[in-house]
């Protein structure tokens, strides 16, 4: 109870702020606003926070991912799906504008639908062919254009990851990156369902990020054959986060201060 009296605490007046004089004018009136703008504050915004939850971050890759983000190609991300935090961990672990393409539901939600239009996000309504493949043009132009997109090929979370690595991943998600021959970045995020279950005795919380090697599938790639492959390298990478998150717990890091440092 006390733990989350703490994130209130510290946490409320900077997103109620942010939610009011930021996120809302930027998701109704974004062409007030410059997407570099809107995107690096919310970003930050989502650091702050991280801080707050006392986020333990382990990356991986990510070197090769910001290298590639200095190049003028668009970018396709396409992470497993464990919790709501997912999208905004991976903004804010972004140095350019990163824009979430998310299920049509989430247009709905007060902030993270707020921040997703502020961003130029998209929403997929999957029961709406012709708008799923509206989307899917309009992301597939923009990685043309060298806009980076975040799209989760699962299509919804995984509600055991301490059991299931991955859900089948659609083949539909990755139309748009073989129409515009973008480069692909497979990633796994492991921790991200905790932020919202902190334990009383939680002095940090791990979440990892793994940006996998990314590809080039080609114009005209078959996504059935995509699909499989690239939820089997995620899968893999997430069994590996588990086995880590599980070890942490083990040894009771998870207790320790976040300043002192700690060895796996």
């Amino acid at each position: 109870m006390l733990k989350w009296l703490r994130i209130v605490f510290l946490a409320w007046p900077r997103v109620l702020y942010d939610y009011l004089f930021h996120i809302l004018p930027y998701s109704r009136h974004p062409e007030r606003y410059p997407v570099e703008v809107r995107f690096h504050h919310i970003a930050g915004l989502i650091r702050f926070l991280l801080k707050v939850f006392r986020a333990d971050l382990y990356l991986e890759g990510e070197k090769a991912y910001h290298e590639a983000e200095l190049k003028k190609e668009g970018l396709l991300l396409t992470p497993d799906h464990m919790g709501d935090f997912d999208p905004l961990l991976l903004l804010a672990l972004s140095h350019r504008p990163l824009r979430p393409v998310a299920k049509i539901e989430t247009r709905r939600y007060p902030v993270i639908g707020r921040a997703i239009r502020a961003l130029d996000g998209l929403f997929m309504d999957r029961k709406d062919l012709r708008q799923s493949l509206g989307v899917i043009k309009e992301v597939s132009d923009g990685l043309a254009a060298g806009k980076d997109y975040l799209i989760f090929p699962e299509g919804t979370r995984n509600r055991d990851p301490m059991k299931v690595d991955v859900l089948p991943f659609h083949p539909g998600s990755f139309k748009a990156v073989t129409r515009s021959g973008a480069r692909l970045f497979p990633v796994a995020i492991f921790g991200t369902f905790r932020l919202f279950k902190v334990g009383p005795d939680d002095q940090r919380i791990p979440l990892q990020i793994a940006f996998l090697p990314s590809f080039v599938p080609g114009k005209g790639a078959m996504t059935d054959e995509l699909a499989p492959k690239v939820e089997a390298a995620v899968g893999s990478a997430v069994a590996k986060a588990r086995a880590f998150d599980e070890a942490y717990y083990e040894k009771g890091y998870h207790r320790l201060p976040l300043k002192k440092k700690i060895g796996l």
